[in-house]
């Protein structure tokens, strides 16, 4: 499983020592998708700041962006979308 799998894509496998969940509907083992990233002691969340977006690479590198404040996704999405339709609407 991966955070992106249409036209943007991502590989991020699970390193060694990463706590994972196994998600089985039915119960067989065989058919279960591994879910990466739960935090453990071991690894702990880089931030628990709701307005910080962490990343750290094996290499040592890292970056870092803050929010002006901490909003869902898609709300931000759906606000842009309203605000271009509006400011089309205005130009005619």
């Amino acid at each position: 499983m991966e955070a992106r799998a249409g036209a943007t894509r991502s590989w991020n496998p699970p390193t060694l020592g990463e706590q994972v969940v196994l998600l089985s509907p039915s119960g067989e083992l065989r058919g279960a998708v591994v879910l990466c990233a739960v935090n453990s002691n071991a690894h702990p969340a880089l931030s628990d700041d709701p307005n910080l977006t962490r990343l750290r690479l094996p290499d040592g590198a890292a970056a870092a962006k803050r929010s002006h404040r901490h909003e869902r996704h898609e709300s931000h999405h759906r606000r842009a979308a309203i605000r271009r339709r509006a400011y089309s609407s205005e130009r005619r």
